[in-house]
């Protein structure tokens, strides 16, 4: 220490003073360097409480400061005459100009500052570890200020750990300046307005190193520390930006991506919301700055499948009030057409629009969108014609709202599909099927599938058949309900051609009609033409149900019967008790034969038959008759018929021509009781 705890100063700029000793030698102190008090003058050594004092004149007067060693003193004349003080080995050096320029020399203690220049001023060289005072940011750079100079050891840049709202910002690297006890370090990006509390870490190695890590001038080595905050110096001049807007019923949420200031808001004016494309009202704003959220209520809720967009309008020039602004006053800027998600609940379920299978593809499609959620492939349940087919995967189309399955084995065309779907128990949030609210689609059971597998299989004519005016052509499979044109056919009746009055048709039969404009006579030789269009054709023609055109047909045989003028003939009778059976050489015309016509002898008397009439059934070739009293044993019984006069269409025995049963007597009726 110098003169009244003045801290001896490092000869560091002029030259050395003529006739005098060396310079001083640097003293490091281990305090940081006294305040004096400050004194009207130009400072503590002149003209101040120092002058002519203690030290002038007095015990060191004369002595070792005046006329001696230090030639006229330390202070006028001396060794330092034109010295340290003023224009020598200190000029323009740490005392005037210099680390203590306006410092504790001239001006007072430490007016004009002490701490001006680098940092903090002139630094002590401290014995002992330095002491982090502060930690600033700009960009990519953090300044780490010490309380004194630093040793030349620079860290590592392993030994930091910087974070920003708890995720950490990698170092790039680290630098020191030693004198100015700073250490700058380099990040792998730069810090903005959005970084929030960022802080740095710093770990110490163990034992006491000389290099890779921070020490003061003296090698001690600076401690771990963690979380030092570090104050930002960047300027905000980024203007706030909308993140996500999302619509809820009444409520649009605008979700800023900092926090707001906390002035007052814009009007619900500069505001348009549309819905479908027509303007809704806004009837208030609100907002929740810190959590950089804007919220407008509407006049009216919207629907959840409503299309909703959002425009804002800045007001010209940098406003202070009525704007959406950031804590920096940086506006919001204008913005039109912004799309808001509709977050509206939707009450209806989530239902099946349709289900198709082509071949082993079945395509499920529902009637709003759905999520990227992929059902298990075992919640699904496929049958064609009552039979189980496996689903072998499930895979998910958000975009045409679409669930996808593929079966082991293909369906053929004219197979009845069936599909169904098993939800199961609770709210599922994956492997089941659900819209984009995550309402989970309602088990369905058997819904018929719309089968669209081509059919490869042609449509072929398996028969025609003449009846009267009519003729009745049957094909391979189901047709279409389209109709042919009466131009598309060609009959000729034994070389005679045959005129079609009109056509119609039973398509899930496959039969079609041609109605004749004239009967045709039984037993004549009748054949069919039948010319298919040019090309796929969807009207006027006969075709399948998957629209294959059934091809051209040249002289098809049709069926004609032949006319039948042979009457039925009784071939054999029997009688078991009560029964009696008659049995015919052809099929019998189904209907009410009247009993009266009929006589039966039961050994040589006459028995009576029960009721009016009796019943032949279809294609039976039986005519059953009913006796009041079973026949005895070995008695000898006949029957006799009598056939009415003319031609009768019912109440006798005739064939399915009309002809009539004619007469017989005493026919014997075998007795087998």
């Amino acid at each position: 220490m110098g003169f009244g705890g003045l801290p001896s100063f490092a000869h560091t700029s002029g030259a050395r003073p003529s006739g005098s000793s060396p310079a001083p030698t640097i003293i490091k102190p281990s305090l940081a360097p006294t305040i004096l008090p400050s004194r009207p003058g130009s400072g503590p050594i002149s003209g101040g409480g120092y002058s002519g004092s203690g030290y002038s004149g007095g015990g060191y007067s004369g002595g070792p400061i005046s006329g001696g060693g230090y030639s006229g003193g330390p202070i006028s004349g001396g060794g330092y005459s034109g010295g340290p003080i003023s224009g020598g080995g200190y000029s323009g050096g740490p005392i005037s100009g210099g680390g203590y320029s306006g410092g504790p020399i001239s001006g007072g203690g430490y007016s004009g500052s002490g701490y001006t220049g680098s940092g903090y001023g002139v630094l002590t060289v401290a014995s002992g570890p330095p002491e982090l005072l502060e930690a600033t940011s700009n960009g990519d750079l953090i300044t780490l200020s010490f309380d004194s100079e630093l040793g030349a050891s620079n860290p590592s840049s392993s030994r930091f750990a910087v974070t920003s709202g708890g995720k950490a910002v990698p170092v790039v690297s680290t630098a020191v300046n030693a004198a100015d006890g700073l250490v700058k370090i380099t990040l792998a990006r730069a810090l903005t307005p959005k970084d929030t509390s960022v802080a740095v870490s710093y770990t110490d190695l163990k034992n006491d190193q000389t290099s890779g890590v921070i020490e003061g001038v003296d090698g001690s080595d600076l401690a771990s520390f963690k979380n030092f905050t570090v104050i930002p110096q960047t300027e905000d001049s980024s203007a706030p930006v909308v993140s996500s807007a999302a619509v809820d019923g009444a409520l649009l949420t605008l979700q800023f991506d900092e926090a707001l200031g906390g002035g007052s808001l814009p009007s619900a004016s500069s505001f348009t919301v549309t819905v479908n494309g027509r303007p809704a009202s806004v009837a208030s704003v609100s907002a929740e700055a810190d959590a950089g959220l804007v919220t407008l209520k509407l006049a009216k809720a919207v629907q959840f499948d409503q299309t909703v967009e959002l425009a804002y309008r800045d007001l010209s020039g940098d406003q202070t009030s009525k704007v959406i602004q950031d804590e920096a006053g940086n506006d919001l800027a204008t913005f039109s057409k912004l799309a808001v998600v509709n977050n509206t609940f939707d009450p209806t379920p989530l239902d099946v629009n349709l289900v198709e299978v082509d071949g082993d593809t079945v395509t499920v499609s529902f009637d709003k969108n759905i999520k990227a959620t992929v059902p298990s492939a075992s919640s699904f349940r496929i049958e064609a014609n009552g039979k189980v087919l496996k689903v072998t995967r499930a895979a998910t189309f958000p975009d045409d709202r679409q669930v996808v399955l593929t079966l082991a084995s293909a369906v053929e065309s004219d197979d009845s599909v069936t599909f169904s779907y098993i939800d199961a128990a609770g709210d599922q949030s994956k492997g089941a099927v659900e819209d984009l609210q995550g309402n989970d689609l309602v088990s369905i059971t058997k819904r018929p599938v719309k089968n669209i597998t081509p059919d490869l299989n042609p449509l072929s004519l398996e028969s025609a058949q003449a009846d009267g005016n009519a003729i009745a052509l049957t094909f391979s499979k189901p047709l279409a309900t389209t109709l042919p044109t009466p131009s598309r056919f060609t009959l000729l009746a034994d070389g005679k051609k045959l005129n079609v009055k009109s056509i119609s048709s039973t398509p899930a039969d496959g039969v079609v009609t041609l109605n004749l404009a004239k009967a045709i006579p039984l037993g004549v030789t009748v054949q069919l033409d039948y010319s298919d269009q040019t090309g796929d054709q969807n009207r006027g023609v006969i075709e399948d149900l998957a629209g294959n055109d059934l091809a051209s047909i040249k002289k098809f045989s049709v069926t004609n019967f032949v006319l039948d003028e042979e009457a039925p003939n009784l071939i054999d009778a029997t009688v078991d008790g009560k029964e009696l059976v008659l049995f015919f050489d052809e099929v019998i015309n189904p209907g009410k034969v009247l009993t009266s016509a009929f006589r039966v002898e039961v050994g040589g008397k006459r028995a009576k038959i029960s009721g009016s009439s009796v019943s032949v059934d279809k294609d039976s070739t039986e005519v059953v008759l009913m006796l009041n009293a079973a026949a005895a044993p070995n008695a000898q019984v006949e029957v006799s018929y009598t056939d009415s006069k003319g031609d009768q269409l019912d109440g006798v025995i005739q064939d399915l021509a009309g002809n009539d049963l004619e007469s017989l007597r005493r026919f014997s009726v075998e007795n087998i009781a």
